[in-house]
């Protein structure tokens, strides 16, 4: 009898997994990358939004009882937390940006510090201390992945600083503030604009602003900010650049991005 219940219990000890739950399947990724199979995660959305989904009880109650909440301390995903707190007061949250100075020039919070590789090797450090926090039994293999997903971050940030070293595209016009740290990494100017289609009145202005700062893009979120950018683009025939800071794949994405921009 001792042994069947034995041979029924082994594969579970063996194949058990830690839950924990995280806002967006972009943050799931970075946390497999050091985790990979050991974890299950649970993502609250799909898509990105600024505001909370409208979450059933039992929803939130299944997220909840993972007992783990990771996040970057987006505004949403504080409200998230407390939702979930109330169902489980328990639940421990873990900011996987904590240590990151995130107060930018004008002394305002960006909290979109993914963007940056260098940055994400902080993000990567504290996701490995969590995850050993949570699970220490695996330490070795989590430092063997900790360590793989360093080197990957540093041959991203070499093949991007090198892909925009020559490009003529560094002035670029923006209406968020997603791409700041990248900006700042890579040397690149942006210049924020009103989220508006440009008036009649403002054709002729923004025409010797964008000639004056030699702006060649306009990138935006692939989102309704590309009519505004079409507008722009319509009057100074500056080139639109799309990019999805929340895009599930971190890596490919700023990759992606660097590309976008050295055209």
């Amino acid at each position: 009898m001792y042994k069947i219940l034995i041979l029924l219990v082994l594969p579970l000890l063996l194949f058990s997994r830690f839950q924990l739950t995280t806002h967006m399947p972009f943050e799931a990724f970075l946390i497999k990358k050091i985790a990979e199979n050991n974890v299950r995660i649970r993502t609250i959305a799909k898509d990105y939004s600024s505001k909370t989904k409208d979450l059933k009880y039992s929803e939130i109650s299944r997220l909840s009882n993972s007992g783990i909440y990771l996040h970057f301390s987006l505004d949403v995903e504080k409200e998230y937390e407390l939702m979930l707190r109330k169902v489980n007061p328990k639940l421990k949250s873990y900011d996987m940006s904590k240590g990151i100075n995130k107060i930018t020039k004008k002394g305002k919070v960006n909290n979109y510090v993914w963007t940056d590789p260098i940055l994400l090797r902080d993000i990567a450090t504290n996701i490995y201390n969590i995850i050993v926090e949570l699970d220490s039994k695996n330490k070795e293999q989590y430092k063997r992945n900790y360590e793989l997903f360093l080197d990957e971050l540093d041959e991203i940030f070499l093949k991007a600083r090198e892909k925009l070293y020559s490009s003529e595209i560094y002035n670029i016009y923006v209406f968020d503030d997603y791409w700041a740290y990248y900006a700042q990494r890579f040397g690149l100017n942006l210049y924020k604009r009103k989220k508006a289609i440009v008036k009649a009145d403002e054709v002729t202005p923004i025409i010797n602003y964008v000639d004056k700062n030699d702006i060649k893009a306009v990138l935006v979120a692939k989102d309704s900010t590309y009519n505004y950018a079409r507008s722009i683009s319509g009057y100074t025939k500056i080139a639109i650049k799309q990019n999805d800071i929340f895009n599930e794949f971190v890596l490919s994405n700023l990759w992606e991005l660097s590309k976008e921009l050295s055209q």
